[in-house]
């Protein structure tokens, strides 16, 4: 074996292993892709289609409180607007009753907020 065919051996070792279809590069110690690993900040909840989404999805979002403490939302859709009530804190410190009444509509979409940086 020449000088030229090891260097090209040991530059080939070195190179970053990408998948052949999507191009992204492949954990070479368990041969996943980058975000093949399980994330566990924050946290989304919806409803779909019941009268009662917006509550239905604070009840999600409390359960789901564990996953983020910084912030919450809910926004919910009654076939012609958008109402939302987002803010810092717990579930159950931003939601009480008359805030949840004005969240009308068959659907809702939530989300409870850990910060990973900044």
């Amino acid at each position: 074996m020449d000088e030229n065919s090891l260097g090209k051996n040991a530059l080939n070792s070195q190179e970053e292993k990408k998948n052949l279809s999507t191009g992204l590069p492949i954990n070479t110690d368990t041969g996943n892709l980058p975000f093949d690993k399980m994330r566990e900040e924050c946290g989304v909840a919806g409803v779909f289609i019941h009268p009662e989404s917006a509550r239905l999805t604070y009840l999600m979002l409390y359960a789901l409180q564990h996953r983020g403490q910084e912030a919450a939302g809910i926004v919910s859709f009654n076939g012609s607007g958008l109402h939302s009530k987002v803010g810092r804190g717990l579930v159950s410190d931003l939601f009480d009753k008359p805030s949840l009444d004005i969240l009308t509509g068959y659907h809702a979409i939530g989300h409870v907020r850990y910060s990973t940086a900044g």
